[in-house]
């Protein structure tokens, strides 16, 4: 077993993520999900085997005018405990923005992982098509 995931996303239009949004990477489409592990319904990652995990996530952002925005990796446990893993908050304001997470965590059977985006001041922001959820077991 040597799963992995790239899962990309279609651009959305006038996403309000004031009280935060499960970015539905993979909507757009999954060049490859060895052991469809990643799921395209849910945008989780479920880990079929313990062990340590790489995960890298980019999002970008455009027309934001809020005051500042953040895309956070979730880690939910077995016992739905959620923690945050990783996390890049930024407080300009662009035309285009790029978010970009990196973390290694180490999950047992069961535990899934995805990409929660939040933002404030701005109730209405574009996701684009470049960006991308990829990840896969380190051992």
């Amino acid at each position: 077993l040597q799963p992995s995931f790239s899962a990309r996303l279609t651009s959305q239009s006038s996403v309000n993520a004031t009280s935060g949004y499960t970015v539905p990477y993979g909507s757009h489409s999954v060049p490859h999900n060895i052991g469809s592990h990643f799921s395209t319904s849910t945008y989780k990652f479920t880990a079929p085997v313990a062990g340590s995990y790489f995960f890298s996530a980019q999002l970008r952002v455009d027309g934001f005018g809020g005051s500042y925005s953040y895309l956070t990796l979730k880690h939910e446990a077995t016992n739905g405990t959620l923690t945050d893993r990783a996390r890049d908050l930024t407080s300009v304001q662009a035309t285009y923005k790029n978010h970009s997470i990196i973390a290694v965590v180490y999950m047992t059977v069961g535990e899934k992982v995805y990409v929660d985006f939040r933002e404030n001041g701005d109730g209405s922001v574009n996701l684009d098509s470049d960006s991308w959820f990829n990840g896969y077991l380190l051992g």
